[in-house]
């Protein structure tokens, strides 16, 4: 009967890791899509890879260690390895169109924001010209009429 719960176990953490190597895929897509819309430089995408790499690293780890207490074991290895490919036989597609949809609504936000912004700064400007205009006026005036004064 003890055997019967440790194999039910394991077969529990095995889910586990199959469903955690389908969020690292997700992930991925999602860093993939960001990559293909912002196109950094090449060595900027060397530091954002290394950077996942550590991130997806902790990730896992960190879901070993609440799943089943971080024992690594080569169904572990297996699970990841057979999420990752499960998720892009059929979930991969359709993750990275979401993902770039996800940036280009980003990109036309931040971009009518900025639009906007600008648009405001442009009169709040004109405003401040047109209220400091009688100022600069009799600056002029006094330089002009005054100078000994000044």
């Amino acid at each position: 009967m003890q055997e019967e719960v440790a194999v039910l176990t394991q077969g529990y953490f095995f889910l586990v890791t199959l469903g955690l190597g389908g969020v690292v895929g997700g992930v991925f897509d999602f860093y993939r899509a960001s990559r293909y819309f912002w196109r950094p430089s090449r060595y900027v995408t060397f530091f954002l890879d290394v950077v996942f790499s550590i991130l997806i690293t902790a990730l896992v780890f960190l879901g070993l260690l609440a799943s089943n207490w971080g024992e690594v074991r080569s169904y572990v290895f297996i699970g990841l390895l057979l999420g990752l490919v499960l998720y892009y036989l059929f979930l991969s597609r359709y993750f990275l169109a979401g993902g770039r949809a996800f940036w280009g609504v980003f990109y036309y936000m931040i971009s009518l924001f900025l639009f906007f912004l600008v648009k405001i700064l442009l009169v709040l400007l004109t405003l401040l010209k047109i209220f400091l205009l009688p100022f600069f006026f009799f600056e002029f005036i006094i330089k002009n009429l005054y100078p000994k004064v000044l």
